[in-house]
This record gives structure tokens, C-alpha cells and sequence, in this order.
């Protein structure tokens, strides 16, 4: 239920972007797969997850960089002796990405702030039990974007996240390591 809010606002904050954008404005949607490496001491067996993502990219032409909008969820689980352990985190972002080439080929650096959320459960003999909890952070990354005609381009990003989150009493880092491909389609 949690992450489906957060996607409903995600949504809402592209509408909103889209909508109040003026004629003279670049934007692009895209979609990212991709890898969350975890800390391993907080982690471990389910530290390393695979990563689904929606971006939102907005920037006028006086703009010295584009407003990025960010939905990351991630997921990893294991089964030790007929246990199962499940680690999920998703991240909300808001930041900044400031191209440092503008050709076919665009180097970027980016970060911001994020809602980073992180639950855990533990499944054994039909009995769940569950830990969640959600802080503001931050991320940096890195990436390149490469247009593929007029309107598409493919590209891969790094990111590094950083949030300390409590689960079940202990402390945990909910950020991580992101590694990633992203496609996107542009629109003026």
C-alpha cells in the first residue's frame, strides 16, 4: 500500500511539472533498470536488489540545470532453512541535472534529496512478520544519455543514496550503490 502511494504521487508531481510547463521548455519521461547494492553488515542475504524506476526531467532554456524527479524500487529475497527473508526499498527524489556536453551524447551529474524507504520481512511455518520505516536523505550520481533519433535516447547512471533508517531496533543504511540503464523519450 505505501509504495503505491508514493507512485501516485510521483505521478502527480510529473502531471503538475507537465501541465504548469511553458512552450519554450525541454522534458523527458523515462524508465530504469538497474541493480541497489546495499551494506552488506545490514543487509546480508538480501543486499544486493533488483532496481525498477520511472525519471522525470524538466528544464527551460534559462535554466542552468534541469529539475529531476525521481521513483526508485528495489527488491531482493532469499531462502535460508525454510526462511524467507525479503528486503524492499524505494526512493522518492527531488534534484538537479546539470549536462556537461550537450551533443548527441550528454555527460550529467546530478543529486538532490530523497524519501527513502526500507522494509523487511521474515516469513517461516505461514507467519510474516514485518519492519518499515522511512527517512529523508540524499543522492548523487553520474550518468551519460544518448539520443536515438529526435525524441528517444538509451543511457546508464550511477547513484549513490544515503538514509539511515530502524528496523526492528537496529539501524540500518536504506541508501546504496545504483547501477543502471534508462531509456527516455523527450518532448518540447
Amino acid at each position: 500500500m505505501y509504495k503505491k502511494h508514493k507512485i501516485v504521487k510521483f505521478i502527480m508531481i510529473i502531471l503538475l511539472a507537465t501541465l504548469t510547463s511553458g512552450v519554450y521548455a525541454a522534458s523527458n519521461i523515462s524508465i530504469m533498470y538497474g541493480n541497489k547494492s546495499l551494506d552488506k553488515g545490514d543487509w546480508e542475504p538480501v543486499e544486493s536488489q533488483t532496481e525498477f524506476g520511472l525519471g522525470f526531467e524538466y528544464q527551460k532554456p534559462e535554466w542552468p540545470a534541469a529539475l529531476v524527479v525521481t521513483y526508485l524500487s528495489s527488491e531482493d529475497s532469499e531462502t535460508i532453512s525454510g526462511i524467507k527473508l525479503t528486503g524492499e526499498t524505494t526512493e522518492l527524489g527531488i534534484g538537479a541535472r546539470k549536462y556537461l556536453v550537450e551533443d548527441r551524447a550528454r555527460f550529467f551529474v546530478e543529486g538532490g534529496l530523497a524519501n527513502i524507504s526500507a522494509d523487511v520481512s521474515v516469513s517461516a511455518f505461514g507467519v510474516t512478520v514485518s519492519e518499515s520505516d522511512s527517512t529523508i536523505g540524499f543522492w548523487l550520481g553520474a550518468g551519460m544519455d544518448f539520443m536515438v533519433g529526435d525524441a528517444f535516447s538509451i543511457g546508464f547512471l550511477g547513484r549513490l543514496s544515503n538514509a539511515s533508517v530502524t528496523l526492528f531496533g537496529v539501524d540500518a543504511e536504506a541508501g546504496g550503490t545504483h547501477l543502471g540503464v534508462f531509456a527516455a523519450y523527450h518532448f518540447d
